[in-house]
């Protein structure tokens, strides 16, 4: 899962300079065709050109040729790429300055078919990795794409920015959401709305809009799926989410229990809490069977009144599949 924490701080990943041995010579328009080794992207309506040797790992959510070689995808419908865009570079930029990465070797803006596009490609925050990160859209989606390659393996980078380049959006087509997600949940009759999936972390915002991968204070839910647990170990990981809370906000108002949902133990914590300035309630259930463990998190920042009462409606219909 270490691609999550990736594509959450994405902010933080590059610093450094070019080089003409990282060239990747992106040209300003890059033409998209179709292609009969074309694959949807679980839970996406990215279609993209599958590397030859590339499988689909169910449990990532990612097409790899190994732990070290792999692609990822986040599409966010209801999200204005151009709204987002601004942020993305800066927080590159911010990252550069502060030297949190050791280099940065291209970066450019293009065209990606009919979407406008911003490709970066830098060492990764592991040892011996490299990353490319590519992100596209228009004004009703926003893609963010990255592939991990070993550090100098030139085939393997050519494979993944050949991938990354041959993707496209099928508007026409629904994504099924959850298709890999091992969990259903009831958002009906709730302001709430699938928005995005960032590996095996689904989430849900007003109307499904919004940004809740870069945006901390976005109002939203999210359900991740996780190894089994016993259930002595469950509660002790929910507690320790909850330690975790406390060493980076101040929280306050905690209440904690045991419940039975839908069958399955659980355990549940609410508190309230203040980041930066900015007050939240918070809701955190793990619950689960002997195959999988689901964490469902609530974090309101308006109108909680209103909104965590959905938030506690949707968690009472969380089921493993």
């Amino acid at each position: 899962m270490r691609k999550l924490s990736f594509i959450v701080g994405l902010g933080l990943l590059f610093a450094g300079c070019s080089s003409n041995e990282h060239d990747l010579k992106i040209p300003d328009t890059v033409a998209v065709t179709k292609n009969a080794n074309e694959q949807q992207f679980p839970g996406t309506r990215v279609l993209m050109e599958v590397p030859k040797g590339y499988e689909l790992s169910r449990q990532f959510v990612r097409f790899q040729k190994d732990s070290n070689t792999y692609i990822q995808v986040l599409e966010s419908p209801g999200t204005d790429f151009y709204d987002r865009k601004p942020a993305v570079m800066s927080g590159f930029d911010a990252a550069v300055k502060s030297g949190k990465i050791s280099k940065e070797y291209y970066k450019k803006e293009f065209k990606l078919g009919a979407y406008d596009a911003l490709l970066y490609y830098a060492a990764d925050d592991q040892p011996n990795q490299e990353q490319i990160v590519l992100f596209f859209g228009d004004k009703q989606f926003a893609v963010m794409a990255s592939g991990e390659i070993p550090a100098g393996n030139k085939e393997a980078r050519e494979e993944v920015l050949h991938a990354l380049l041959s993707m496209n959006v099928d508007t026409a087509t629904k994504a099924d959401v959850t298709s890999l997600a091992g969990y259903t949940v009831d958002v009906a009759n709730t302001e709430f709305a699938y928005n995005g999936n960032a590996g095996q972390a689904f989430f849900y915002t007003i109307g499904g809009k919004g940004d809740p991968v870069n945006n901390p204070f976005e109002d939203q839910i999210t359900v991740s799926t996780l190894p089994a647990m016993t259930n002595e170990a469950k509660m002790l990981y929910a507690q320790k989410l909850l330690e975790r809370y406390k060493s980076r906000m101040n929280v306050t108002d905690v209440a904690e229990k045991e419940v039975n949902l839908n069958g399955n133990y659980a355990y549940e914590i609410s508190f309230k809490s203040e980041y930066q300035g900015k007050k939240s309630t918070a809701y955190q259930l793990v619950t689960g069977d002997d195959k999988i463990t689901l964490l469902l998190v609530g974090s309101i920042y308006n109108r909680p009144e209103v909104l965590m009462p959905q938030v506690k409606q949707i968690a009472q219909t969380l089921r493993v599949k």
